[in-house]
């Protein structure tokens, strides 16, 4: 071998000894986002399908487990009968993992003649509401309201409108708005004794209480996830304006009560929205995206080595931003298979803010999760 071949040969040593460590040194300060199972806190095992979680607290949840899916059934003569939902609920305590069936919850549950159990905690967690929203015949249907050990319990009969709603004034009240009731009704859960009716003249001093305690809303608008969109739509509502028109018309079709503004949150490129929702406080946002693309390094290496593989990947990703859309950025991600066709069981499920709007919980391969919301 004479020289010349030899210096050759050193030479082209070099280069692949300079490009490893290229390749090494991008593959150690390339930006990477976080897997969301590595950087959030597991909580439980839930089953998949079968069991819901409702945050009480930060550190207290309700496991809600469906044993029967309400159906349409035959009696013993054939003729058609409701099958009425049946499940239990359980009370987690998320510091010591000490997990408490609720019996008489469970049974409270189970006799309200449920197509699907569905709980809405007060504020501070020491009431759960639901509502038994399709009736049988001759009934009229009703809301339920209990503490978590079932010890006091109440209900009353919900309005006949679609647009009848029941929801928390405080933590200690529940009004009533129905479109058969001149007025409006605030119940009290622990005593019915301190129920009032406010008739249609005093409705409105009441709205207007509720108005400076919540002068602004936020809601993102289901029509507003739009599949492979460059962007998303928040609504934000001056409930000072009118108070009354926005705690009742806007829930009829369409709304009567307008947002003040109607602002765009542009989205990162490729992403499909899943699921946003935003905070109790109104303070922030949470965005479930999807992505199918090239991971980034794979794709520059494979302009120096046509070896290289750059086959695309499928992500799920829970991205963040404040209430006006500003500061998006991802907090995290997991993979998922990029056949349609198979049954994604890597997929976030149950995505809910916490009652504290700085934590995030998930479900991710039948774990309850939670993770930070704050950088």
């Amino acid at each position: 071998m004479d020289r010349a071949t030899l210096q050759r040969i050193t030479l082209k040593g070099k280069k692949r000894v300079a490009w490893a460590l290229v390749i090494l040194g991008m593959a150690l300060i390339w930006p990477r986002e976080q897997w969301l199972s590595d950087r959030a806190r597991a909580v439980v095992k839930v089953e998949r399908g079968e069991e819901d979680v409702v945050w009480l607290a930060d550190d207290r949840l309700l496991i809600l487990k469906t044993t029967r899916e309400a159906a349409q059934g035959e009696d013993r003569k054939g003729a058609p009968i409701d099958i009425d939902w049946q499940g239990s609920v359980d009370l987690l305590d998320v510091r010591t993992h000490r997990r408490k069936h609720l019996p008489v919850l469970t049974e409270l549950l189970n006799r309200s003649g449920l197509k699907r159990a569905t709980f809405r905690a007060s504020p501070d967690g020491v009431w759960v509401l639901w509502e038994n929203t399709y009736a049988k015949a001759h009934q009229r249907p009703y809301v339920y309201v209990a503490n978590p050990e079932g010890t006091y319990s109440r209900k009353w009969i919900r309005g006949v409108f679609d647009w009848d709603r029941e929801f928390y004034w405080d933590a200690r009240h529940i009004l009533q708005i129905a479109g058969d009731i001149p007025g409006v009704i605030v119940h009290d859960p622990a005593d019915t004794a301190q129920d009032r009716e406010y008739d249609k003249n005093e409705a409105p001093i009441l709205f207007a209480q509720y108005a400076l305690q919540h002068p602004i809303a936020i809601s993102v608008p289901n029509d507003a996830l739009r599949i492979a969109a460059d962007s998303i739509v928040i609504d934000i509502y001056d409930v000072q304006a009118n108070p009354a028109l926005y705690l009742t018309d806007r829930y009829t079709t369409p709304p009567n009560f307008k947002p003040m503004q109607t602002r765009k949150v542009r989205l990162p490129q490729e992403a499909i929205v899943r699921q946003a929702a935003v905070s109790p406080q109104q303070q922030a946002l949470f965005y479930d995206l999807e992505f199918t693309r090239r991971q980034p390094v794979l794709a520059w290496l494979h302009r120096f080595f046509s070896k290289v593989k750059t086959e695309l990947a499928v992500t799920e990703e829970l991205w963040i931003s404040g209430a006006n859309g500003q500061e998006m950025h991802p907090i995290g991600y997991v993979p998922i298979q990029a056949n349609p066709e198979v049954l994604r069981e890597e997929h976030l499920q149950h995505l809910q803010w916490l009652p504290d709007g700085k934590h995030i919980s998930f479900v991710y391969r039948s774990t309850l999760y939670v993770i930070s919301a704050e950088r």
